[in-house]
């Protein structure tokens, strides 16, 4: 299975984009939930989720905008102690930014074959995409034997990695406690790679061409 988690704040039409990306992609995949969790948005972002309420596993509308870490923590707890979902280990965690569309035409299943492949070698897998961060980055990249582009976070680097597409089996996000919930805004990802590095002793694999 695969468990998106989505947090949202004021994204608007990027978010009824993601979401009709997201929508195109389940008709090809079987065991994808998908919910979202809004930060007190003031645009039309809480409407465009009550009209996709039937399509979503679970919507939460926070009275304040308490951050990206907390909110999906708290979404993706909620959604693990559902007595309606079954949560195992090597179940996924797909934390995806509101304003990020799946450009692949069959993103879930080509994400379970490259899990399949490759996923008892790595921590997690980050979806890169165009402009982002983390490709401009000297980050070492170096090349699997089979193909795949990974690396390791530094220190140096912390907060300023981000991703935005971040897939993680269950058992190591339990391990890691989720995203760090220090401070409100921003950075949110760089500090969850590194501390999934630093329990796993396994690098970050970079999936590209996919968002």
């Amino acid at each position: 299975m695969i468990l998106t988690a989505i947090v949202n704040y004021n994204a608007g039409e990027a978010l009824a984009e993601t979401l009709n990306s997201i929508y195109r992609n389940m008709e090809k995949a079987d065991n994808v939930l998908v919910s979202v969790v809004d930060n007190d948005s003031i645009d039309m972002s809480k409407v465009l989720l009550l009209n996709n309420k039937d399509l979503l596993e679970k919507i939460v509308f926070n009275p304040i905008n308490v951050g990206k870490a907390r909110a999906a923590n708290e979404l993706i707890r909620d959604l693990v102690f559902s007595p309606y979902i079954r949560i195992h280990d090597e179940d996924l965690i797909f934390s995806l930014d509101s304003d990020l569309r799946l450009e692949s035409p069959d993103f879930f299943n080509t994400i379970k074959k490259v899990w399949k492949d490759i996923g008892t070698s790595v921590s997690c897998l980050v979806c890169a995409q165009v402009g982002n961060s983390l490709m401009k980055r000297d980050l070492k990249f170096n090349k699997t034997s089979s193909g795949y582009t990974y690396f390791i976070p530094e220190e140096g680097y912390g907060h300023n990695v981000a991703a935005g597409a971040v897939i993680v089996p269950y058992k190591y996000w339990q391990k890691v406690g989720g995203y760090s919930e220090r401070g409100l805004y921003g950075g949110d990802d760089g500090p969850l790679l590194r501390n999934l590095f630093k329990v796993t002793k396994k690098p970050i694999c970079v999936v590209k061409d996919l968002t």
